[in-house]
């Protein structure tokens, strides 16, 4: 089993910054132990400004060690973290070629093992990446979210003045269009505005069964 854990960048490298501070501080403890040590036990004035180096050294180090973990550690926070299992298309998108990735999607699928169905797999990444999906059918939007989206579209349409007898229409068709706005399957494909995402993935063979997208900033 396979498990895919996508974290922002700048998280990334906050939290390899944060590892490597720890063991440079620890490396330069031992060093410093061994230094205070040997020149404790010399009796050469050497030895003696060494073991008065020493004293100043362990007790300034960690100061500055805490003071570089607190400021570079206290920037790392993982807001989401997904996991995935099995075949897993990774797409990374970025802003500015001059900057780091701040898009990443990772999609579930099954079908296809190969090349082709990995690059079909990772086009549907690409979409998330652009289209912004929130669920992948309209069977996983919450109940609540459904019901507000119909008392919203039938609250615009009675101030629009539509009429009484076309308004169950109306409220269907704008919660369908919200659907298609943030369900994955039912969005336009960006490669073919003709077909719905879920017919270019049949079309390629391939099923998604999850995805997660992360972007820099998001809460």
């Amino acid at each position: 089993m396979d498990a895919v854990l996508q974290f922002s960048p700048f998280v990334l490298a906050g939290l390899r910054i944060t590892v490597a501070l720890s063991m440079l501080s620890l490396l330069v403890a031992v060093f410093l132990g061994l230094l205070g040590a040997w020149a404790k036990l010399s009796s050469s004035s050497m030895a003696r400004r060494i073991a008065e180096l020493y004293t100043t050294l362990v007790r300034g180090v960690p100061d500055l060690v805490l003071m570089l973990l607190l400021y570079f550690g206290g920037q790392i926070v993982v807001n989401r973290i997904g996991v995935l299992d099995g075949q897993v298309a990774v797409y990374m998108h970025r802003k500015d070629p001059q900057l780091p990735p701040q898009v990443g999607v990772a999609v579930q699928y099954t079908g296809k093992s190969d090349e082709a169905g990995n690059a079909d797999a990772r086009g549907v990444a690409m979409q998330i990446a652009a289209m912004r999906p929130k669920w992948l059918t309209r069977d996983e939007v919450p109940a609540e979210v459904v019901e507000s989206e119909r008392r919203i579209a039938e609250q615009t349409a009675r101030e629009e003045g539509k009429p009484e007898q076309a308004l169950q229409k109306i409220i269907e068709g704008r919660v369908g269009a919200f659907f298609k706005d943030f369900v994955l399957l039912e969005q336009p494909s960006v490669t073919d505005q003709k077909k719905t995402v879920k017919k270019v993935l049949e079309e390629a063979g391939i099923t998604v069964t999850r995805f997660v997208r992360f972007e820099v900033g998001q809460a």
